[in-house]
Parts: C-alpha cells; structure tokens; sequence
C-alpha cells in the first residue's frame, strides 16, 4: 500500500526522501513509531538540537519541582487546611496533582533525549 502511494506519502508528511522495505538498521539518533507490521523510522539529525532540547526541559522541570515545593508547604500547612475554603484547598490539590504529573512527563521526555546524545 505504502509502495503504491509514495507519492502521496511524501507530499502530505512533506519527505524529501522515503525508503521501503525491510527494517533498515535504525541510527542511534533517530525516532521510531510501530504502527502494526510498520515501522517508521524518522532520523532526527539537523532537526532537533539535542542538547537545547535537554537545556528547554531542565529548566521547565526546575520550574515544576519549584510549583511542586510551595504546593506542597502550602498544603502542609495547617493554618492554610483550617482556614481557606474546602474548594481552594481542593482546587490547590488538583494544581499539585497536575504539577506532579507534568514532572513525570518531563522526566519521561529527558531520558528519551538523553538516549539521542
């Protein structure tokens, strides 16, 4: 079907190039997407900087971990628990459960391009 369609291929993933067959060795630098029987392997060479990529996600991560830090003193904070209204406090929960989360992704995102350096 690919074979058949190259050219249709090419033009809407707008590919300078587009190699069919079996499974090439896959570069070091390179992302891979299984799709069934498919593998698509898109080197990334000249079109991602790694390493500012790295840079980008370790500061949005000290970012979150700082989110992470004041929600959690806050929460931990008895005057804050007696005082505030229950949906406040349900509402700083739900940013500290968000906040958690987006860690991980970004956490997830570092190893994945640290394997590329």
């Amino acid at each position: 079907i690919l074979k058949r369609n190259e050219g249709y291929v090419m033009s809407l993933a707008r590919l300078s190039d587009l190699a069919l067959g079996k499974a090439p060795e896959r570069p070091a630098d390179a992302a891979v997407q299984v799709a069934g029987d498919v593998q698509i392997i898109i080197p990334l060479k000249g079109l991602v900087n790694v390493e500012e990529e790295e840079k980008r996600l370790l500061k949005e991560l000290g970012k979150v971990e700082k989110d992470i830090d004041f929600l959690g003193k806050k929460l931990e904070n008895q005057e804050f628990i007696g005082r505030a209204p229950a949906v406040v406090v349900a509402k700083e929960r739900e940013k500290l459960e968000e906040f958690t989360n987006k860690k991980q992704v970004l956490l997830e995102n570092l190893e994945k391009i640290r394997r590329l350096i």
